[in-house]
């Protein structure tokens, strides 16, 4: 069993705008309240294994394994121990079936030459259901409830796989040849309307967000607000008039091909050389949006990345007796997400149709209403005398609707990678090295609104010197974005492959291997690593993407990366003592001897703390402060403070000991 808790950045209760009365202001923050605390998690996972190695000829071996694996728990689609700002309501099961089978055949053909062959199939079905009803709301800074914008996910995916190696390995004078090919055929079927539920956003100051949320929930007229029902940020909703369930089925087909030689140049020298292949074939979309010249021009197409060539050399020098220089340089292609594909496929405004909707930009739509009717459970008040959800179906403005799709030329991110490394024995067995890494990242992908017109005018805004107000520290001007390319259709979030990072590192190690009943490891690294605004790990499926400032000048981004962490230390010693080992008691022995002591730690510097605003001034064809900025959702935000760089604010360091 491992509880989440929930918990909310405010205090409870918030203060409520009159005329809201004293019993709706109780309930209301009761219930925003009484959705924080903890709520168990038992995850029940089964797993098996099965292998076989069976010796078919005296040339011959067959291995061959099976995995099994089910996994089933509650409250998991956040899988963090700890959420702020965030609810149960927003949480779902998370069920997960894998299964892969591996099998291989070495076969030695000749004294010189030896032959592998791998097989592979697997299977992994991701289910997610949703704890709650649509809509989802979010209350900046206070709470968000109901189901998330990415559930229920009935198949997300479904994938089954099928994968054949073959690699062959010739030893030929001073040269170790290996070659092979790889082929990997992917079928991917893909459920998941994703915002089908219907996304509110209340956005601004705590208080501010909580006020507008109270006068909606309960359908009050509060002097200097909106109307009723139209105090929120912005509202985003999917329909799926195709497939009804956000449905895609398509098979990546990946093929690659590689050739080594190993070269023993001399007995004090050893080079390596080889190049490699790849390709990665998608299916192009099925249906284009061809609504417009611009929505034709990003939905139409898949471009496959034919290009994929990168060599590959090595180095290993050993210029006298217990010491070696190494060194090495390739190029290294990386695949792109299926989720992406998935998304440029059917999430183009003709199977998946995104409607993102603002109080202005939809009259029809009140607080907590949806437009089309939502997967899952039927929506209901989150509590008493709150209004309950209702389904009002009309045709939103065909300029809320958001297309996503891929420049022409998207290609595959790739990576030189080059090493350079002195390594030395000492006496007693130690060892140091120093070494330097550098890689050069290009093609990474950013997704930006593609159906932006250049800016005709600009804002300033006044930078205070204390929150509350105080003296004029500063005035910074930027572009403003109020036009659109196209102003019959909506956001086009659109993949461009145009990010770049740079990154290098000095590493030092001390080795010490275990001696006289102590071992010793030391690591540490310095290094640096700076981005044109790519967005780390999982963060990076679907559109995931560090929306910049200005869509028109992704430089501007360039800062240090998310990951970026300027030093590391890591040390770690064992201690076996061994003096017992000669006590002549046998008790005393055995009471004493074969303890080991252990310690680890680590030092480290922070990372990069991504700053953002709440709120963004009206009158921007988007969103934050030059009106340019959204999010990989389409959805509103309030971008980055224009007067900082990106990732200017360094976070707190780590020192952790453990024994």
């Amino acid at each position: 069993m491992f509880p989440i808790a929930y918990s909310s950045s405010s205090s409870f209760p918030l203060p409520c705008p009159a005329p809201i009365t004293a019993g709706q202001c109780t309930a209301a923050n009761g219930y925003l309240q009484g959705l924080t605390g903890s709520y168990p998690r038992t995850a029940i996972n089964d797993i098996a294994f099965a292998k076989l190695d069976y010796q078919l000829t005296s040339a011959n071996r067959l291995s061959a394994g099976f995995d099994f694996d089910d996994f089933h728990a509650p409250n998991a689609y956040n899988a963090n121990t700890s959420v702020v700002n965030n609810s149960v309501t927003a949480n779902g099961t998370a069920v997960t079936h894998t299964r892969f089978f591996v099998a291989s055949l070495d076969s030695i053909v000749n004294p010189t030459t030896v032959n592998n062959v791998r097989f592979q199939w697997g299977l992994d079905n991701e289910i997610i259901g949703a704890n709650s009803a649509g809509p989802n709301v979010s209350i900046a800074s206070v709470m968000a409830y109901g189901m998330p914008n990415a559930l229920p996910r009935p198949a997300f995916p479904d994938e089954h796989r099928l994968q054949f190696t073959d690699t062959v390995s010739k030893s030929l004078g001073k040269h170790q040849l290996k070659a092979g090919v790889d082929v990997n055929r992917i079928h991917e079927l893909l459920i998941n309307l994703f915002q089908g539920g219907g996304v509110y956003s209340y956005s601004g100051s705590a208080s501010a967000a909580f006020s507008n949320w109270v006068a909606d929930i309960f359908g009050v007229q509060v002097p200097g607000k909106a109307a009723p029902g139209k105090n929120f940020s912005s509202f985003t909703q999917v329909t799926d008039p195709i497939t009804g369930v956000g449905r895609d089925d398509f098979y990546d087909t990946d093929v690659a091909g590689f050739f080594e030689d190993d070269w023993k140049v001399t007995s004090h020298l050893t080079l390596n050389l080889g190049a490699r292949y790849e390709i990665q074939m998608i299916p192009q979309p099925p249906k284009p949006n061809t609504a417009t010249p611009l929505t034709t021009l990003y939905s139409s197409t898949i471009n496959i990345d034919k290009n994929n060539i990168a060599p590959r050399l090595g180095m290993a020098w050993e210029p006298h007796k217990g010491t070696v220089l190494r060194a090495g340089y390739g190029i290294f292609y990386a695949k792109t997400s299926n989720s992406t594909f998935y998304a440029s496929r059917v999430e183009n405004g003709v199977y998946q149709q995104t409607f993102n909707c603002t109080p202005k930009t939809c009259p029809a739509l009140s607080f907590p209403n949806l437009i089309f009717t939502p997967p899952g459970a039927t929506p209901s008040a989150p509590f008493a005398g709150a209004i309950t959800p209702q389904v009002i179906s009309f045709t939103p403005p065909s300029t809320t609707q958001l297309t996503h799709g891929l420049v022409p030329d998207f290609v595959n991110p790739l990576v030189h990678e080059g090493e350079i490394t002195f390594e030395t024995q000492l006496p007693g067995h130690q060892s140091v090295s120093v070494g330097y890494l550098t890689s050069r990242g290009m093609h990474l992908p950013v997704f930006v609104d593609a159906n932006i017109a250049p800016s005709t005018t600009t804002h300033t805004y006044n930078i205070m010197s204390t929150p509350s107000g105080g003296a004029l520290a500063q005035s910074i001007t930027v572009p403003f974005y109020t036009t659109r390319l196209n102003p019959t259709t909506g956001q086009i979030l659109n993949g461009y492959s145009n990010v770049n990072s740079w990154y290098n590192a000095l590493v030092l190690t001390y080795r010490k291997p275990m001696s006289h009943g102590l071992e010793a490891l030391v690591n540490y690294t310095f290094s640096r690593s700076i981005d044109d605004g790519a967005v780390a790990g999982a963060n990076g499926t679907f559109y995931g993407t560090d929306w910049p400032l200005d869509p028109k000048n992704q430089v501007q981004e360039n800062s240090l990366s998310d990951l970026d962490q300027r030093y590391r230390l890591v040390a770690s010693v064992v201690y076996a003592p061994q003096m017992f080992s000669k006590i002549s008691s046998k008790p005393a022995r055995l009471a004493l001897d074969g303890f080991a002591f252990s310690l680890i730690g680590t030092v480290a510097a922070g990372q990069p703390v991504f700053a953002q605003i709440s709120g963004f001034p009206s009158g921007g064809v988007d969103y934050g402060v030059t009106g340019g900025e959204t999010t990989n959702t389409g959805g509103s935000t309030g971008g980055r403070p224009p007067q900082y760089g990106r990732n200017v604010f360094i976070g707190p360091g780590l020192r952790a000991a453990a024994r």
